[in-house]
């Protein structure tokens, strides 16, 4: 229902120019961006009280590469087919000028190809690096005293005054 709210309040009143839609479109899409805005991405996965001496280890475990998956058989076989009809070229006359130009852009293609695979690794780099610290607070609490122990901590007090 909301939905064809949204999408008839931009039709209507957005495009169209109607105010009661407009109205409509504010309160629908105002409600969506108030529920995105609260939603909290953070998970608990664990809440416990530490101890005197207790640390804790907060890190995260690294992504791996996506793995490759190798061609398929037949896709093989097709590859080999067209290899096997495949007629060598006849190499024509060249001039010293062209090789020279065709060795200059072997160059530059083969720089540019470098680069690339630096940044590929820059960014295979950057995915294995933690994203954010995770914010950890330790709460120590004092130890509770018996009813008993507090009866002889107050009159032990007392005595000394």
């Amino acid at each position: 229902m909301a939905g064809l709210l949204r999408q008839r309040s931009l039709s209507e009143g957005l495009w169209n120019g109607r105010k009661g839609w407009m109205a409509v479109g504010a309160v629908v899409w105002g409600a969506r961006g108030v529920r995105w805005a609260l939603h909290r991405e953070e998970r608990v996965l664990l809440r416990e009280v530490l101890e005197p001496g207790e640390t804790v280890v907060v890190r995260e475990i690294p992504r791996q590469a996506p793995k490759v998956k190798p061609p398929k058989k037949a896709e093989k076989t097709k590859k080999a087919k067209k290899a096997k009809k495949a007629k060598p070229a006849k190499t024509p006359k060249v001039s010293r000028a062209t090789v020279r130009k065709q060795a200059k852009a072997a160059a530059v293609a083969a720089r540019r190809a470098d680069e690339r695979a630096a940044k590929q690794a820059k960014k295979l780099a950057k995915a294995t690096k933690p994203r954010r610290m995770a914010k950890v607070e330790v709460v120590e609490k004092p130890a509770k005293l018996s009813r008993k122990d507090r009866k002889a901590v107050k009159r032990a007090a007392r005595q000394a005054a």
